[in-house]
């Protein structure tokens, strides 16, 4: 059974409507319309949320077997390493080592990071985000964990509600009235990623959402372009990329799209060379038809 018919199994078991279930999930009755058919799933994170707000196991909502799955974050366990750690030092059968060690939950490192500190970040991709830790705070860990904690720290600033471009979210209505699919691909880790577009309310106007971390690939690589090209089953010259990260647009400009660069506070210093590498360059989606 997919995740959109375990949802709606849960939804007529509660005599819920779709917004029911979106007012309480902060999402449109259409994103929950649309996990129901089957035209996109949720995240992860938005299926622990799911399972946390109705009550109800995870691995019942993904169907997955109780013992091969975290039960937090939903990664499978290959080897017996990748489960936590009790109190006593035993593995934990329900939860893995990301999520549990030593019987707790693994918690914040205490880092604060100051309003430029939480700016310079929003505008990195995670292997930015981690070196960036590690010059800023002094902190030398494996990258898994590093990439973990990162995202714990940067949670309450998406939580709180990410401003979009000006213009983004009424430019994309109009490109979905034309029938214009429309897909983000960035590099916030997806945990992050969910976080801000459901606080803005854009998932339901979106066909396709990729993270870096999801596909495993860059955005300074072609293969990344290649990747999610084959799945939109859209020429990659016939993609238009609007991006605010010089790194980003080259890659995009490298790999055969077409770029619209955007321009703001956090690329002042690189103003020259988005124009040199854009088709064109726009300071808010307003100025777009």
């Amino acid at each position: 059974m997919a995740i959109g018919e375990s949802l709606a199994r849960m939804r007529r078991e509660r005599n819920l409507t779709q917004e029911d279930v979106a007012r309480r999930l902060y999402v449109t009755r259409q994103a929950v319309s649309r996990w129901e058919n089957g035209e996109t799933s949720p995240s992860i994170d938005m299926c622990k949320l799911i399972a946390a707000t109705f009550d109800m196991p995870l691995m019942e909502l993904l169907e997955m077997p109780d013992k091969d799955y975290c039960q937090s974050c939903g990664m499978p366990f290959y080897q017996e390493a990748d489960h936590g750690s009790e109190a006593g030092g035993g593995r934990s059968r329900d939860f893995c080592s990301m999520c549990y060690e030593n019987g707790a939950f693994v918690r914040e490192m205490g880092i604060e990071p100051t309003e430029k500190q939480e700016a310079d970040m929003m505008s990195m991709s995670g292997t930015m985000v981690v070196d960036y830790f590690r010059s800023e705070f002094g902190v030398d860990t494996d990258f898994e964990a590093l990439c973990a904690r990162a995202c714990e720290a940067m949670e309450p600033v998406y939580s709180g509600g990410v401003p979009h471009k000006p213009g983004a979210a009424a430019y994309l209505k109009r490109l979905r009235a034309r029938g214009v699919k429309c897909v983000i691909a960035t590099a916030t880790p997806a945990r992050l990623a969910m976080i801000g577009l459901n606080c803005a309310n854009l998932v339901s106007d979106l066909d396709y959402i990729f993270t870096t971390d999801m596909l495993h690939l860059n955005k300074s690589q072609n293969a990344f372009f290649e990747r999610v090209s084959e799945i939109i089953g859209v020429p990659k010259e016939d993609c238009v990329m609007f991006e605010d990260s010089l790194y980003a647009m080259q890659g995009a400009r490298n790999a055969g799209l077409g770029v619209v660069g955007i321009t703001d506070a956090t690329n002042a210093r690189d103003r020259a060379a988005i124009r040199a590498c854009c088709d064109a360059v726009i300071d808010s989606f307003d100025e777009l038809p």
